[in-house]
């Protein structure tokens, strides 16, 4: 999600720490903004929240046997593919929740794949599985 302070041509100090006119985020809280425009300040906030809607995905257990561990996750993230034998083409994606791109492997052979998220944002992300067979999705969870 991007939010934007407006005020083109101001001083911009965001609660995050960014200093930029937008700042994307990608997981639920309170956002604050200060704002300088030729000597004038003003502030203002805004709470992000949403719930994730899965559209014509199956559900990760229908895939074949894949299991996403541990959740929530703090350093690395285990994907073990239990049945691959009905599956071609396999690809993960992790998403942020604004749909931005974090993570992916295509071609995938190995039964088992670990993920260092150690220096991933805290917050909830997606992880895509899709082959030329299924499509299927869940939600993870970092916590620093």
């Amino acid at each position: 999600l991007k939010l934007d302070a407006g005020n083109p041509g101001g001083q911009y100090f965001w609660n995050t720490t960014s200093t930029s006119k937008t700042i994307i985020v990608s997981r639920p809280g309170t956002f604050s903004v200060t704002v300088n425009l030729n000597g004038c300040e003003a502030e203002d906030s805004v709470s992000v929240s949403y719930e994730a809607i899965c559209v014509g995905l199956d559900e990760l257990a229908d895939f074949g046997g894949i299991t996403v561990y541990p959740i929530p996750a703090t350093e690395n993230i285990t994907i073990k593919l239990n049945d691959l034998r009905n599956v071609s083409d396999l690809s993960i994606s992790m998403l942020d929740a604004a749909g931005k791109l974090v993570w992916e492997s295509r071609n995938i052979q190995e039964d088992q794949i670990s993920i260092d998220v150690s220096q991933i944002e805290s917050g909830t992300y997606f992880m895509q599985f899709k082959s030329k067979e299924h499509a299927a999705q869940t939600r993870i969870s970092i916590v620093h």
